[in-house]
């Protein structure tokens, strides 16, 4: 179990993770805004936010870990 957690930490940097969360985020929330917008759906709601982010972070970490690993010279 450690040696797979090692395998996975070494694999991505923060670097890596922040730019890969940030645009899923970015294109979530495009998405999601375009369809909420014609239903009224406020964009305040704290559902929205918890829902887009939790979203966004799921799928980045499922990018990373399905990205094949940086090979090191």
């Amino acid at each position: 179990m450690r040696n797979f957690i090692r395998k996975i930490i070494r694999k991505f940097t923060w670097k890596d993770f922040l730019l890969t969360f940030g645009l899923i985020t970015l294109l979530f929330f495009l998405f999601d805004f375009f369809i909420y917008s014609d239903k009224n759906y406020e964009l305040s709601h704290i559902s929205f936010w918890v829902f887009l982010l939790s979203r966004s972070l799921i799928s980045a970490i499922l990018m990373i870990l399905l990205t094949p690993a940086k090979k090191t010279e």
